[in-house]
């Protein structure tokens, strides 16, 4: 699944973090009983984790903006 979404959205496989990766697959679920609640989103690692500032978050889409927006 993250190789194939990698390949297509031209990203590292690396570029999820395993964090992001085990909350996204607990929230899609094919039963909703065993999704998260709200509260346990808000108590998964990935969302306690890095924030980024203003200027590390224009740092990371640079690359994006030029490829997507100024080709």
């Amino acid at each position: 699944f993250w190789k194939k979404h990698a390949k297509i959205q031209e990203r590292p496989p690396e570029f999820w973090s395993d964090d992001f990766k085990d909350l996204f697959m607990w929230m899609t679920k094919e039963e909703p009983e065993k999704r998260p609640t709200i509260q346990e989103v808000k108590e998964s690692a990935w969302y306690k984790g890095k924030i980024y500032t203003q200027e590390e978050i224009a740092n990371k889409m640079k690359p994006y903006y030029e490829k997507y927006f100024l080709n």
